[in-house]
């Protein structure tokens, strides 16, 4: 069931005839998590402002199209009512803030929604225990990091108990683990809690983890919109757009042509084959992909070392399962059980291995990966 829809939306703000939506369209269905990405000026952060009933009510201009958020008109209700499903949070968290102190901040929207006083404490422990931030309850606002803010803003959203969440780039300030950690409460929130959300975020690796549905903006209009392996896999298309594509998917999509050479064609078995052939959307699963190929690769080099005939079928099949690969040189993939790591290790013993390393030298430079 569509929780919004947004039709033939267009939109420019006052004084401007440029469009800053144009023609979009887009639904939600209840409890997807929604990656929306686009270059600068492609109008994410409008159409937010759209979701959230900001625009037209706070912000003028020449609107055309129908919003519908839980089946009501956003032109046509009135923006508290519309506050009441969705909650937002806007790039700048400091503006957003009014309080001094964290429980104030919850505090603050509950008031305003007329929440009976005797369930304020009660939704507020709530909000701060869920999110992971009970132990900040009578802290000072001004005294936090960047990703403390982050939560407390999204605590105080979920005290209001909305049905969807709308955030515009809430990693944008915060380190990688800050960042991962965001994404990781929203994630929490949107599986066990049941709430849709909606994230524009910059960091692609994020999305490609995380979110069930990706949109991709360009011109004010929707260009791509599905799953993460859907959209990602247009690696054409995001390119000319100017999104980034996840160094999980190229390392997947580089691996996918490196399993079709017959060199490694033959050694693959049929479900490390089906494998590779997947878009990774993650650092885990483009490490496995890898470890198929140079899993095969290693193998038959050890083997035809010691024999000069081609290896048994058997033993190639046994190669992608049990041989745990490493790839020497500045980047590497090694396991010691479940294939999850990305390292680095030092020693080049197997030349062989260098076909490998071309697909994806310059792609995985860290150990953790996010982007």
């Amino acid at each position: 069931m569509s929780i919004i829809e947004v039709q033939s939306v267009s939109y420019s703000y006052p004084d401007s005839s440029a469009r800053a939506l144009n023609e979009l369209s887009l639904s939600v269905q209840e409890g997807d998590f929604v990656g929306i990405v686009g270059p600068s000026g492609a109008g994410k952060s409008t159409l937010a402002l759209a979701l959230s009933g900001a625009i037209p009510h706070h912000f003028r201009g020449n609107f055309f199209g129908k919003i519908l958020v839980s089946g009501m008109d956003t032109c046509t209700v009135a923006l508290t009512d519309i506050s009441k499903i969705v909650g937002s949070i806007t790039q700048d968290i400091n503006a957003q803030m009014v309080a001094s102190i964290v429980e104030d901040e919850l505090l603050f929207g509950l008031e305003n929604f007329a929440v009976p006083h005797a369930e304020i404490p009660e939704r507020i422990t709530y909000a701060l225990e869920t999110v992971g931030i009970a132990n900040l309850r009578f802290r000072e606002i001004a005294s936090l990091s960047g990703g403390q803010k982050q939560k407390v803003a999204i605590a105080a959203l979920l005290a209001l108990q909305p049905q969807v969440m709308v955030l515009d780039e809430p990693t944008a300030a915060l380190d990688p683990t800050s960042s991962e950690l965001i994404f990781q409460t929203l994630s929490e929130l949107n599986k066990t809690k049941g709430i849709t959300v909606v994230v524009i975020e910059q960091k692609v690796g994020l999305l490609a983890k995380y979110c069930s549905k990706i949109a991709v903006m360009d011109k004010g209009a929707i260009c791509a919109y599905g799953s993460g392996e859907e959209v990602f896999s247009q690696v054409d298309l995001l390119q000319e757009v100017g999104v980034d594509v996840p160094r999980c998917v190229r390392v997947s999509k580089g691996v996918h042509e490196l399993s079709h050479q017959v060199e490694y064609a033959r050694l693959l078995g049929e479900a490390d084959q089906a494998a590779c052939d997947e878009t990774a959307l993650s650092v885990q699963s483009a490490a496995k992909q890898l470890a198929c190929c140079v899993g095969a690769l290693q193998h038959r080099s050890i083997s035809l070392t010691e024999s000069a005939e081609s290896p048994a079928t058997d033993a190639v099949e046994l190669a992608g399962e049990t041989y745990l690969p490493k790839i020497d040189g500045p980047v590497v993939a090694e396991s010691s059980g479940p294939f999850d790591r990305i390292g680095v290790l030092q020693d080049a013993e197997q030349p062989s291995v260098q076909s490998v390393l071309d697909v994806i030298d310059a792609t995985f430079k860290y150990q953790n990966s996010t982007d």
